[in-house]
């Protein structure tokens, strides 16, 4: 089907289109298919940034196109877990793929908290498809403040 796609195309400035088109996706990217032959490198899913606060820790993890009911949040023996499924719609075939990006199937993330953490008073929402896990941190944990006397 490629060639019969490059003999379709004009060529531009001695080249053809679609070798035009497969330069601007360089072939280390995150993608496979036609355009972009290769395999695809492991990437951790959900993608997160982690803060951390005097007065507590927070994750918010990047999963959009899911329901709330379709994640799991855990913690169990001061492993944060986010788990969740991305199902197929439909039956697909490969039939008029030319770029897959859109990851699917089952997913795991695990993170070891810090003893710092209140894990009793974990606080999680799911909002426009950013998940935000919140533990505060223990009160012996914060810094104290301590005055310093002159004498």
């Amino acid at each position: 089907m490629t060639r019969l796609i490059r003999h379709r195309f004009p060529t531009v400035f001695g080249r053809g289109l679609l070798d035009e088109i497969q330069n601007w996706f360089p072939r280390s990217a995150f993608f496979e298919g036609p355009l972009n032959e290769g395999p695809v490198p492991q990437v951790s899913f959900p993608r997160v940034d982690v803060r951390e606060s005097d007065k507590e820790l927070s994750i918010l993890a990047e999963i959009p196109g899911m329901k709330k009911g379709d994640i799991q949040v855990t913690v169990h023996d001061g492993t944060l877990m986010i788990s969740g499924e991305r199902k197929f719609e439909k039956e697909e075939t490969q039939e008029g793929v030319l770029r897959r990006e859109i990851s699917r199937g089952s997913f795991k993330r695990t993170f070891t908290l810090p003893d710092s953490v209140d894990v009793d008073k974990i606080d999680a929402n799911y909002e426009d498809g950013l998940l935000k896990i919140v533990f505060p941190k223990l009160e012996e944990a914060k810094p104290k403040q301590i005055e310093i006397k002159v004498r």
